[in-house]
């Protein structure tokens, strides 16, 4: 999913990721597998199974849904449903995202 030009989902340093997951009750093993379970039900899914995908994408994706592997299903599923209807919105934010001289907070 993250190309080298993309902007990271929810940024967070180790440290912070070390305290969500003890403030969810979450293992880093469990999360393990549920992104390995994640990407193989991914991957099964006709309209999803071209579409790129990594394990850190996947790995925030469960974390937002408080370690609930359906809810991150739905969350990844609605993703690029949205993604795929609205296309020209996604392509348009994405150009405005990247280009470093556009300064996206002038007050």
């Amino acid at each position: 999913m993250h190309k080298k030009d993309q902007i990271p989902l929810f940024p967070y340093s180790l440290e912070e990721k070390e305290a969500i997951l003890k403030e969810l009750g979450l293992k880093e093993n469990l999360i393990e597998e549920d992104i390995d379970a994640i990407i193989e039900w991914f991957y099964k899914q006709p309209h999803l199974a071209k579409a790129p995908i990594d394990r850190d994408f996947v790995e925030k994706i469960i974390m937002t849904a408080k370690g609930s592997r359906e809810k991150a299903k739905r969350k990844i599923d609605h993703f690029y449903k949205h993604r795929s209807l609205a296309q020209e919105l996604v392509q348009s934010r994405k150009e405005v995202l990247l280009d470093p001289e556009i300064e996206l907070w002038t007050f």
